[in-house]
């Protein structure tokens, strides 16, 4: 996690990067959104770019909440067979994160776990 932090760091170091980036996203997104169509399901596609996960994925459930005003949102927790001081502090605060904000907003939330 931490080199892929890096490496972020080191290759988005102006304002082209971050716009090919958003592209490069949105047509990866695009693609899974007419995959989905293809078999006959409905979907959306919601997208955020920012610095602070947990405020971008209130941003975007608020959003999903105003279309769709019945739902439940799902997030996941990674579960490892021995927990050490770098799992904790590298893979277990988002989700909760999510969840507290998420409480106080009134959207449900169900926290699924995965083994690792």
């Amino acid at each position: 996690m931490f080199l892929q932090a890096f490496w972020d760091l080191t290759r988005f170091k102006g304002r082209e990067e971050i716009e090919a980036l958003n592209r490069k996203v949105q047509e990866d997104l695009n693609k899974y959104e007419k995959l989905m169509h293809t078999h006959g399901y409905h979907a959306e596609v919601f997208y955020s770019l920012g610095t602070d996960v947990v405020h971008e994925v209130e941003k975007l459930a608020l959003k999903v909440k105003e279309k769709y005003p019945v739902n439940v949102f799902f997030t996941g927790q990674l579960v490892f067979p021995r927990e050490t001081f770098m799992t904790r502090l590298l893979h277990n605060y988002t989700a909760f994160a999510v969840q507290k904000r998420f409480y106080h907003k009134g959207l449900p939330v169900l926290i699924l776990p995965i083994k690792v």
